[in-house]
C-alpha cells in the first residue's frame, strides 16, 4: 500500500477521525538519512499543542469538509498550521500513523531568519490562545521558552553549531531503519518522473523528488 493510501484507509475505516499525519524520515542536503520524527503518539492536550505543536504539517491528510470549516489564518505567517491545530484541538479528533511515510529534507545550516520569524509568530499564538487555555503564568513561561529558543539559535548560528540544534529535533535512526530509509530513497530516485531530468544526483535531485519536501 502506498503512503497516501494508508492515510486514506485510516480515514475510511474510522469516520470519527478528522485528520491524520505520519512519522517522517529527515534527510540532509545530500539526501542521506539523518533521523526520524513524529513516531511518538500524539498529545492533543491544549498545553502540549501550545508547547510543541501537534501534527507534521506536510504529511497531513484530512476530510475536505473539515478544512472548509477550519481554514488557515494567513495572519500567522510561518506557523499557520500550529495556530490551526490549537484553534481546533478541543473539537477535532487527530490520528497518527507511526511508520515513517515521508521524507523531509533538513539541511544542517538551517535558515536563521525563517526560524526567528516562526518563533515570533509562535509567541503571538501563545499570547492569543494561552491565557484561556493554560493561564497567564503558564503562558508567560511558554513565551519565555520561545525567546530562549530564538536566542539559542542566534548563538548557535554565530558559532556554527546550528546543525547540532537542528539534529535535536529528530530521533537517531537504528541500523535497520537506516537501511530501510536508504532503500526507499534509492527506489524513489530510480523512479522516472515526467518533466524531471533523469540521473541528477544529490541535492538537486532532492528538490524534485516526489515524497521529499525541503525545509
Amino acid at each position: 500500500m502506498n503512503p497516501l493510501a494508508e492515510r486514506l484507509a485510516l480515514l475510511g475505516t474510522d469516520p470519527g477521525v478528522d485528520l491524520v499525519d505520519t512519522a517522517t524520515f529527515t534527510v540532509g542536503d545530500d539526501l542521506a538519512p539523518l533521523g526520524v520524527r513524529g513516531d511518538q503518539p500524539l498529545d492533543s492536550r491544549p498545553e502540549a499543542v501550545l508547547r510543541d505543536g501537534l501534527l507534521i504539517h506536510p504529511t497531513v491528510t484530512g476530510r475536505a469538509e473539515w478544512f472548509r470549516r477550519n481554514p488557515y489564518d494567513p495572519a500567522f505567517v510561518r506557523a499557520e498550521d500550529r495556530e490551526l491545530w490549537i484553534r481546533t484541538c478541543a473539537t477535532t479528533r487527530f490520528a497518527r500513523l507511526g511508520e515513517p511515510l515521508f521524507f523531509y529534507r533538513e539541511g544542517p545550516a538551517g535558515n536563521l531568519g525563517n526560524y526567528l520569524r516562526t518563533e515570533r509568530t509562535v509567541r503571538a499564538i501563545l499570547r492569543r490562545y494561552g491565557p484561556p487555555l493554560v493561564g497567564t503564568r503558564r503562558t508567560r513561561l511558554l513565551v519565555m521558552r520561545s525567546r530562549l529558543k530564538s536566542m539559542a539559535y542566534r548563538v548557535g548560528t554565530r558559532f556554527g553549531l546550528q546543525g547540532r540544534l537542528i539534529s535535536r529535533r529528530n530521533r537517531r535512526l537504528e541500523p535497520a531503519e537506516m537501511r530501510e530509509a536508504s532503500r526507499i530513497l534509492a527506489a524513489i530516485q530510480g523512479t522516472p518522473v515526467s518533466g524531471l531530468e533523469e540521473g541528477v544526483p544529490g541535492p538537486a535531485a532532492g528538490r524534485g523528488l516526489p515524497g521529499v519536501a525541503a525545509a
